[in-house]
């Protein structure tokens, strides 16, 4: 009787890691696409943010650029960047290292604005806020990116 007990426990016990493994895998896959998803929404959302650059040469910008102290060619560079930045974020067959670049630029640029507009005394809620804003959508796409990376390995 032993042994019959033993040979259902041990084919048992096969089946009940059999499942958990079959569902850690599905769970896996949802994460991945749970992960795919957060980054693709929090990458377009800068990128499409960053297509306001190419109005550099409006007005608008240059009364900013004025407003925050920044000289005109920084401006123009700046925008100039946040182009090259989205284009490099948003294709995805652009290899991961230029990818990290972009990331930095921008995380210079949401915290250079936050210190800009903080220092010369714009409130911190119609205006910090925005830089603060973007700088955690970076962040999430960052580290979804990392992640989506890692699943790839």
């Amino acid at each position: 009787m032993w042994l019959i007990y033993s040979h259902w426990s041990f084919w048992a016990t096969i089946d009940i890691t059999k499942n958990l493994l079959f569902l850690s895998f599905q769970t896996k896959i949802q994460t991945m696409k749970t992960t795919k998803i957060i980054y693709w929404i929090s990458t377009g959302i800068i990128c499409l943010f960053s297509l306001g650059a190419i109005q550099m040469n409006s007005q608008m910008a240059i009364d900013g650029a004025n407003h925050l102290l920044i000289p005109r060619y920084l401006g123009i560079e700046v925008s100039i960047g946040q182009l090259i930045g989205a284009v490099l974020l948003i294709i995805p067959a652009i290899p991961a290292r230029f990818k990290e670049w972009a990331y930095v630029g921008y995380g210079i640029m949401y915290i250079t604005a936050l210190n800009a507009h903080l220092s010369v005394g714009d409130a911190f809620i119609p205006f910090g806020i925005m830089a603060v804003i973007f700088f955690g959508l970076l962040l999430t796409s960052y580290i979804s990116f990392h992640k989506l990376q890692e699943a790839k390995k």
